[in-house]
């Protein structure tokens, strides 16, 4: 009786591992399917993202980092991979998807890299037009104290206001 117990015990813990097993497989091919399904819109979706994240560093090129290229270059070779994997006789689908994952996710991050970098020069522009049209001001303001008061003036004052004149219109 002790054997056909221990017998039976280890007959049901097989059972079990078996049971996982089946569950794992069964599992696993749910995940083949949806990847298998889904392999193509992915690629896709990382295609047009690519682009969109392209166009975008073309259209603002002067604004965005040169290294932008470079990381583009890398999200298209991720690409590429992905549809190299998926046009095998016998694709991984799993290994497809986590390709084009790669690449959609690289890509967003240029394009919100970009758009990063395009916001701040855009910002800096707005500084340095603020601070040109104060310079321009207190150029003017200058230029008015020293006309209405050239009797007080010391000659220093308006080669000193001759520079900031230079300045400012080399600034221009």
């Amino acid at each position: 009786w002790e054997l056909a117990e221990a017998s039976l015990k280890g007959g049901f813990e097989s059972v079990g591992r078996a049971d996982g097993l089946l569950a794992a497989i069964a599992s696993l091919e749910e995940r083949l399917k949806t990847a298998e399904r889904s392999a193509r819109p992915e690629i896709d979706a990382a295609a047009a993202d690519l682009e969109r994240a392209t166009a975008y560093e073309v259209q603002h090129d002067a604004d965005v980092d040169d290294s932008m290229k470079a990381e583009i270059a890398q999200a298209r070779t991720t690409l590429f991979a992905a549809r190299e994997a998926l046009a095998q006789a016998k694709p991984d689908y799993l290994e497809v998807v986590r390709l084009a994952q790669a690449a959609n996710t690289h890509a967003d991050r240029i394009l919100a890299k970009c758009q990063g970098e395009v916001e701040a020069a855009e910002r800096l522009r707005r500084q340095a037009d603020s601070a040109f049209r104060d310079a321009e001001a207190a150029v003017t303001r200058a230029g008015s104290y020293i006309g209405s008061h050239s009797y007080a003036v010391q000659p220093i004052v308006g080669s000193g206001f001759r520079s900031a004149q230079a300045a400012l219109s080399h600034a221009r």
